[in-house]
């Protein structure tokens, strides 16, 4: 049984005394975010699935931050909601174990809450129960994406509002580690995988962020923006993640010059081109430690709708999920193998000879 962690933006129902997430594909967005675990259990039919438990926290009114209080703090139980989540998880992490890092995922476009949990499932066999690299828990963020290839509009303006939510978030982690943590840090870390409208939410965040009074801190070690769908000038000056690296130690760009998913929103919803399709449109004049990836020459990728979309390969393609591996694990850009250098773009190509 593996524990997890949960985000989520969603609605609390309260059904036979009990808070759970609405689960709905027509879900309300808020900006109040809600914590709890997921722990992996084998269902009836043996097939994994995720057990989620909420932690009982006070709502936050009128878009005010809720006030923290992180005094009396021998036991999980003397703090309210998410400041007992944000202990709970740091415990975990400060267990004296090796490969204890934390990799944070935010879902993309298209999926919805039983989407979410099934790419939990799917994270743990590819990352967690794979030790060749840190990553030992995840934290899935699941915001209100309606599950309806036809609510692009709608699942992009949730994307925005799940980012003010998630830059709420933020605020809390930064106060934990400024009022609790102090200098006992647990030399783990926290990584970030975006997927696909995922990096939306990412970049909105950054940006509330950037426009409020909230110090940029490099509390993440990795990011991986895989199959972006955002505009393929997002990294530029002037834009918000232009400061990515302000908050994390390297970044890393994923795209696929075949990925369908992204040429349909390109051509029908989005009129931009988007990165996770093109790449950066300046490759040769990103910030140091931003380093893009193109994955357009692998084959290996399992599944159907894969092979027809190229657009889930971080976890349906082996030799991208190794590449991911590499760099949670902290190997130099370099020196990861299974990629060759382009000096006259700026760009790594995935070759899958590192296997």
């Amino acid at each position: 049984m593996t524990k997890h962690y949960i985000i989520t933006n969603r609605p609390v129902r309260v059904k036979n005394g009990r808070e759970q997430i609405d689960e709905s594909n027509q879900a309300a967005t808020t900006y109040n975010l809600r914590f709890g675990t997921a722990e992996i259990v084998k269902g009836r039919d043996g097939k994994p699935k995720a057990k989620v438990e909420l932690i009982p926290d006070v709502p936050v009114h009128n878009n005010k931050f809720a006030e923290l209080n992180y005094e009396n703090v021998e036991t999980e139980k003397n703090l309210p909601g998410s400041a007992q989540w944000f202990k709970s998880l740091y415990d975990d992490m400060s267990a004296g174990k090796k490969n204890n890092d934390t990799l944070f995922f935010i879902h993309g476009f298209n999926c919805g809450y039983q989407c979410l949990i099934e790419n939990l499932i799917d994270l743990d066999k590819i990352f967690v129960k794979n030790r060749s690299n840190p990553i030992a828990r995840i934290v899935a963020f699941s915001w209100p994406s309606n599950n309806m290839i036809t609510e692009y509009r709608k699942d992009q303006a949730d994307a925005g509002y799940a980012g003010i939510a998630l830059a709420r978030g933020y605020y809390k982690l930064i106060k934990f580690f400024s009022e609790f943590v102090q200098d006992e840090h647990c030399e783990n870390n926290i990584h970030v995988l975006c997927h696909s409208m995922g990096n939306q939410v990412f970049e909105r965040m950054v940006k509330e962020i950037l426009n409020s009074r909230i110090p940029a801190a490099p509390i993440f070690k990795q990011v991986v923006l895989a199959a972006a769908d955002i505009d393929n000038d997002a990294l530029e000056p002037g834009k918000a993640l232009y400061h990515i690296t302000d908050f994390c130690d390297r970044v890393h760009i994923y795209f696929h010059k075949s990925d369908d998913a992204l040429k349909i929103s390109d051509k029908t919803k989005n009129k931009t081109n988007r990165l996770g399709l093109t790449g950066p449109t300046r490759p040769l004049e990103l910030r140091m430690n931003v380093n893009v990836v193109e994955a357009s020459e692998i084959k290996d990728s399992q599944g159907t709708k894969e092979k027809l979309f190229n657009h889930w390969y971080y976890k349906n393609s082996e030799t991208v999920a190794h590449d991911i591996r590499q760099v949670f694990s902290g190997i130099h850009t370099e020196h990861i193998k299974g990629r060759e250098y382009l000096q006259h773009k700026n760009i790594f190509r995935l070759t899958g000879k590192a296997r």
